[in-house]
């Protein structure tokens, strides 16, 4: 028995389709909050059509792969994980290619990467603004067939607009998190002038990182020339437990990531401290929390290493 499509609604009028760019203008470029943007965008393309997933993939330049930022249908866990490099799947296509890709049975692709079950119909349009991809929108549908040319043509119209509204919202909010970085390092200075003892100043400096960084930990070791050991000599945290002191040997995890530049960063899964994938060179502290990745960054005075600030980040 042939699978019954619902209803697709009848194809806007010239006038209509007209009402409706001019409106995506007014909506999407009076705001710059980025997730306003996006809550947006949604609501614009369901007017359009009638969805029941849909996906605002981001495009990060450094990695090359695309990240969920805004979806409505996806559970969480997928929102969080999803990460789908450029050229892999139909939305990697979609932006590897710089060209729509329409699916009408996802069943029949073997390119496609399943994120959630029941998927039978997908619609991928790359994000360009200014000759640069970045990002996709995605739709997808239980039905085979759902997805219509044109779909397709008036998805690409909004798509052109959208693009660059996301671009215009990036730049301000990187230009927020710099003021906000700058304000940062003029506060620091001031502290470093008024507070004499170690221990306030790096405990006050851990204080104001958080306004930046959400760590889960923010500790600060002093290095022993003669004893080749990190002492810790702040540590601000969420639990329990804390690197009182390790050795080079037992650092080497993290100082090997930071030899080549001033900040090494390591993703590392959930382990137990029983577990048989536990590296032999990873301290015992790490083993023993709920940590997941670390970032660590020598502070460097006249070429001698005299201290390393961490933080680290929690995957509770």
């Amino acid at each position: 028995m042939a699978e019954t499509i619902p209803s697709q609604g009848r194809p806007l009028e010239m006038t209509e389709l007209l009402t409706l760019l001019l409106e995506v203008s007014e909506q999407i470029s009076s705001t710059l909050d980025i997730d306003e943007l996006m809550t947006r965008m949604a609501s614009i393309v369901k007017r359009a059509i009638d969805y029941e997933v849909l996906a605002i993939l981001l495009l990060s330049d450094k990695r090359q792969e695309l990240r969920i930022r805004f979806s409505v249908g996806h559970p969480p866990d997928v929102v969080r994980d999803l990460r789908v490099k450029v050229g892999d799947g139909i939305v990697g296509r979609a932006a590897a290619t710089r060209k729509t890709v329409l699916v009408k049975d996802v069943q029949k692709e073997p390119a496609y990467i399943q994120s959630l079950p029941n998927v039978r119909s997908e619609l991928a349009v790359p994000l360009i603004a200014k000759n640069r991809v970045v990002g996709v929108i995605d739709l997808e549908s239980p039905w085979p067939d759902f997805f219509t040319d044109q779909h397709q043509n008036l998805l690409e119209l909004l798509a052109g607009r959208m693009a660059q509204a996301v671009t215009n919202a990036s730049l301000y909010r990187r230009t927020l998190r710099q003021a906000r970085t700058l304000q940062l390092l003029n506060e620091i200075s001031r502290e470093l002038s008024s507070v004499l003892v170690l221990k306030d100043l790096l405990r006050r400096i851990g204080t104001l990182t958080k306004r930046l960084i959400d760590y889960h930990r923010f500790s600060t070791l002093l290095f022993d020339e003669q004893t080749q050991v990190l002492n810790g000599v702040i540590s601000m945290k969420e639990d329990e437990f804390s690197p009182d002191a390790c050795s080079i040997s037992s650092c080497a995890w993290a100082r090997q990531r930071a030899s080549a530049s001033p900040c090494g960063f390591l993703t590392l899964p959930p382990i137990a401290a029983t577990s048989p994938s536990i590296p032999t060179h990873a301290p015992s502290w790490l083993c023993r929390s709920s940590i997941t990745s670390v970032s660590s960054a020598s502070l460097i005075w006249k070429a001698r290493s005299r201290l390393t600030s961490r933080r680290s980040t929690s995957g509770c």
